[in-house]
């Protein structure tokens, strides 16, 4: 769970300027920390070599795709956004949300190399109540 404390008050006290334009920084191949089921780190390392997301947005269609692994691919529209996050409506969706709605997303970035989801309905009286672990960007490997 303090990770969960880290990342609301990062995304809360984020300066926009650390954003150039979030359409352009949510782009790149995103890896995450390994959380228990408890909200216990268990690895600080941000592991990029397991299941990292890669994610291409396209602004003037207002579209998001994601790929996990060679063969999962989902696209999504963005639906509204502002200096640091993205709320996308995924082609297909089938999750519901408590309130039994397709699931909605907002990707928070607390900076131009890190984000969280979070799920609409994980948003109560405008505060975030709930989020997934933290991405963290991955850097290309050297040659």
């Amino acid at each position: 769970m303090k990770w969960f404390a880290f990342i609301t008050a990062l995304i809360a006290f984020s300066p926009a300027s650390l954003l150039a334009n979030v359409l352009v920084d949510a782009e790149g191949t995103w890896g995450t920390i390994v959380i228990n089921e408890t909200g216990d780190v268990v690895t600080e390392d941000y592991v990029c070599d397991g299941e990292p997301i890669r994610i291409e947005i396209d602004s003037s269609a207002k579209r998001l795709t994601s790929y996990r692994n060679v063969s999962e691919k989902t696209h999504a529209d963005i639906i509204a956004h502002g200096e640091n996050w993205l709320t996308l409506k995924y082609d297909g969706e089938e999750r519901t949300m408590s309130n039994g709605e397709p699931q909605i997303w907002t990707l928070f970035m607390a900076n131009a190399d890190s984000f969280v989801w979070v799920r609409q309905d994980w948003i109560e009286d405008g505060r975030i109540a709930n989020h997934t672990s933290p991405r963290h960007r991955c850097t290309p490997a050297m040659s």
